[in-house]
């Protein structure tokens, strides 16, 4: 009887799936925002892309090296791959959180060198709370 090499791969796609859609929405808000944060917006498109690559191909790939003769000494390899892979994606995520942000606020604020780089303590932007306990 021969291996339903198909059937095993269908089986560990389909987990996938959720992951897959969630991937979709995530490339297609990018897509929206890419007005505002275009430099963001592309860093999350590739980032997600890689996502999808490595959900769709680890079945493929793992459905291979588990049908090889030395899969014993290829498959520590191959998960180490797509370990370092997911890290990567990772960090394009964590990367696209902090770019296009703008500049933070001390030397560039004319308002903020009056007082030594440091807001003025008693301007608050606001007006202060009144007291809770009654004097």
């Amino acid at each position: 009887m021969q291996p339903d090499i198909f059937g095993d791969i269908l089986r560990n796609l389909l987990p996938t799936i959720p992951s897959i859609l969630a991937y979709s929405v995530g490339i297609i808000l990018a897509l929206v925002w890419m007005r505002k944060a275009p430099t963001a917006a592309v860093i999350v498109v590739i980032s997600l892309i890689g996502f999808g690559l490595l959900s769709l191909s680890q079945p493929f790939v793992f459905g291979f090296v588990g049908r090889m003769e030395d899969r014993v000494k290829w498959f520590p390899i191959v998960s180490l791959l797509f370990r370092l892979a997911y890290l990567v994606v990772t960090a394009g995520l964590v990367c696209a959180v902090f770019c296009d942000r703008g500049a933070p606020l001390g030397d560039a604020n004319p308002y903020a060198q009056q007082f030594g780089n440091m807001p003025p303590p008693n301007n608050p932007p606001f007006p202060a709370p009144k007291p809770f306990l009654p004097q």
